[in-house]
């Protein structure tokens, strides 16, 4: 039997490599120490068991990977959001693991998969796009040891204890909680800039805040799209009125044009799909403009304000339960195309808990956020930037995991709290339009109509051209097919077939 440690990505964050322990990212510990490269490796040596090697990542804070081989034994792990990916391949008695798909094995892709991702942008459980390769869970570690392969949850998104205090108590602890999210913030700062992706919505602006209460003077922000985006101007004032730098990046087809077939781009998209997940060029084209022409620093930060599974999607969970929580899922989440049949049983089996709502978050935690929405964040990396994703802190998920529905849902005590505790007092209460939950799906039909016929904020309709164009790869879409999303997995698909055929 051979175990083998093939690890390729440097983007961004490093991995660090000492005495058979390979860590990537960091950690807060329960002291709250801020632990990375050799600290990091130190907080997992004395593991010998996967009792100890569990205790120890429940205890962890932050945004890592940690592979430990000894001997005929691998322990390994990602954390709560799964930041950096992991991959294992196990076949006739030979043990791979690595960071990156393809370096384990590339020979056949499943069909099965290939299906999902078309309806997901990503692939499901432990599964990926290669028959013969599967990726670590958000929340998940492993152990693999005389040849056997044990998979256990050290996090899921289940609600363990309901808060029974009052509502206003509930509001200053909340309060206190984000208050430390933005001291740790600054710390694992130190100094280097932070560059905030600011929208016209509340999850960027309390990233913001946070870090003008904490009167940190190295902030950054930046816009993208069009210029008649309401983001657009909504996000200017918010910078204004905080007193940090603002700089839009007009997505225009001087800056988007033939980017589908540069050596840049043909680097990029392995990277940040590698077998499991979209690539985004959402933030692709801003942040490649921020680094060329020198606008942040090359030791900056990009802090996102991707928000943890506690926390999202609260509308979605309304009208739930154990009747229709796996038709939920499918409606929602296999939305790339139309007709989502034959995925029922596959989302049925991670349906762990009594609780439909727990079911639902749980699930959209570990697929949706952590493979969509975080995966974005492969853009920082590759440009060569770290990142922070302060709102999965460990402590603001679990809070808000822990609330009553009717706190929970669509966001309500959180919001509460942002509103009167930072962005009133600073000036920036900013409201958007919001819809109740039975006009949501229409009101996104006449939103998706508008972006592309009036007011395509990103301007993807011309992104999307960039694919479309690709006449080699034979894409054809009728006029309502217009989710970017929708054109880039298909695109992508058509690159791995082309490839493996």
């Amino acid at each position: 039997m051979s175990i083998a440690v093939k690890l390729k990505y440097n983007y961004g964050y490093r991995w660090y490599t000492e005495n058979g322990i390979s860590v990537k990212g960091f950690i807060f510990n329960q002291h709250d120490d801020i632990l990375e490269g050799a600290g990091l490796a130190a907080y997992f040596t004395d593991i010998a068991s996967g009792v100890a090697f569990e205790q120890r990542l429940e205890a962890a804070n932050g945004m890592f990977a940690v592979i430990i081989h000894r001997d005929d034994t691998v322990y390994f792990a990602v954390d709560r959001c799964r930041t950096f990916p992991l991959f294992f391949s196990s076949k006739d008695n030979d043990f791979s693991i690595s960071d990156k798909s393809e370096a384990i094995s590339a020979k056949r892709l499943s069909k099965q998969n290939v299906r999902e991702f078309l309806y997901t942008g990503y692939v499901t459980g432990r599964d990926t796009l290669l028959e013969d390769v599967f990726q670590a869970e958000s929340g998940s570690y492993y152990t693999f040891r005389n040849g056997v392969l044990k998979q256990s949850y050290y996090f899921q998104c289940e609600r363990t204890k309901v808060h029974d205090v009052d509502n206003s108590n509930l509001e200053q602890n909340l309060a206190r909680i984000m208050d430390k999210i933005g001291e740790r913030l600054v710390r694992k700062l130190n100094g280097k800039t932070a560059v905030i992706p600011l929208s016209g919505g509340y999850d960027s602006r309390i990233i913001a805040t946070l870090l003008k209460k904490q009167n940190y003077p190295h902030v950054i922000t930046f816009t993208y799209g069009i210029p008649s985006s309401p983001e657009v101007a909504t996000s200017k004032k918010v910078a204004e009125q905080l007193g940090f730098p603002w700089y839009f990046i007009e997505y225009t087809k001087t800056l988007i044009n033939g980017f589908v077939n540069s050596d840049e781009f043909r680097e990029y998209y392995p990277f940040a799909s590698n077998h499991v997940s979209g690539f985004f060029t959402q933030d692709y084209f801003a942040v490649k403009y921020l680094k060329e022409h020198k606008v942040v620093p090359e030791d900056s930060v990009f802090v996102p304000g991707h928000k943890s599974n506690g926390a999202m999607h609260g509308h979605f969970v309304a009208g739930i339960d154990n009747t229709n929580v796996v038709e939920r899922l499918v409606q929602y989440r296999y939305n790339l195309r139309k007709n989502p049949l034959g995925f029922e049983d596959k989302v049925k089996k991670e349906m762990l808990f009594s609780s439909a709502n727990d079911n639902f978050l749980n699930w959209s935690s570990k697929e949706y956020l952590s493979k969509f929405l975080v995966n974005a964040d492969r853009t920082y990396e590759f440009f060569g930037f770290e990142h922070l994703l302060p709102l999965w802190d460990k402590d603001f998920t679990c809070f808000v995991l822990n609330l009553k529905d009717e706190l929970r849902d669509n966001f309500k005590l959180t919001r509460q709290v942002w509103f009167k505790y930072y962005f009133e007092p600073f000036q920036v209460p900013f409201t958007k339009k919001e819809y109740p939950f039975f006009m949501q799906k229409g009101v996104g039909v006449i939103n998706r109509s508008k972006r592309f016929l009036y007011t395509d904020m990103n301007n993807f309709k011309y992104i999307a051209k960039m694919f479309l164009d690709d006449e080699s790869l034979d894409i054809h879409w009728d006029s309502v097919r217009v989710n970017i999303n929708t054109i880039q997995s298909t695109w992508y698909i058509k690159q791995l077939e082309k490839k493996f055929n």
